[in-house]
């Protein structure tokens, strides 16, 4: 099950995404952000996608402007690969390895939640940018509150998975990489595409959790700006 987030004919609506990519519009919401805000998390979203079993079918996919699935109250972009650590510092600094303290607790930094993209919007490159960079991710939509969970507990309070893409202009990551103060117009903004499966993926849509195998761990990642394959990761 997928969930997408569009615009047709200057109406915004969600819907769930069929396999030939007919959009279901759900009855009862037209935002993704409010059904997720009443705290039902994956529960909720499954909810809501059954009920939209029998509406009337709405436009193709083809025929709409996809939106950004949902606009999160927070956004927490974590940096959770090693071989991205050592590529960061070794571009930087020119030196190799994973830093002990990266290892002590989770290292993360706070995004604009105000900035964010659909799938194919324009994204500004900040004035003062010597390169611009994209970081394809995958982020984790929480949908139900919580504290001092186990894995485990964390787990189900995760309603889906979406696609990121991370965007900023490169100095701002090296002056924050050193310590320095970030300035906040080096960073645009970031793409999200949402789909909600069973613990799936968010991609143009939302998944939620009912799907036994979770979707991230049989998926790969690959993106190409301009038609050209730059970055691949198979989902392990």
């Amino acid at each position: 099950m997928r969930f997408a987030s569009y615009e047709h004919h200057h109406r915004r609506r969600v819907a769930v995404v069929e396999e030939d990519v007919t959009l279901l519009p759900l009855p009862g919401t037209t935002s993704l952000t409010e059904l997720l805000a009443r705290g039902d998390g994956l529960s909720g979203l499954l909810a809501a996608g059954t009920a939209a079993d029998g509406v009337v079918p709405g436009p193709h996919l083809s025929e709409v402007r996809l939106l950004p699935p949902f606009q999160p109250a927070s956004v927490r972009d974590f940096v959770t690969f090693e071989e991205h650590v050592e590529g960061v510092r070794r571009s930087v600094d020119e030196v190799s390895g994973v830093p002990e303290q990266w290892y002590a607790a989770p290292t993360f930094c706070f995004t604009n939640p105000h900035a964010i993209h659909g799938p194919g919007d324009g994204i500004p490159v900040p004035p003062g940018s010597t390169a611009f960079d994209f970081e394809l991710e995958v982020g984790a939509v929480i949908g139900r509150e919580g504290r001092d969970l186990t894995p485990e507990q964390a787990r189900d309070h995760i309603a889906g998975y979406t696609v990121f893409n991370d965007w900023c202009g490169c100095l701002a990551e090296l002056w924050g990489l050193r310590g320095e103060r970030t300035p906040p117009a080096l960073k645009p903004g970031d793409t999200v595409s949402l789909t909600v499966e069973g613990i799936g993926t968010l991609t143009n849509t939302v998944v939620p959790g009912a799907d036994p195998v979770p979707l991230p761990s049989r998926s790969s990642l690959h993106l190409s700006p301009t038609g050209t394959r730059r970055a691949f990761r198979p989902w392990h």
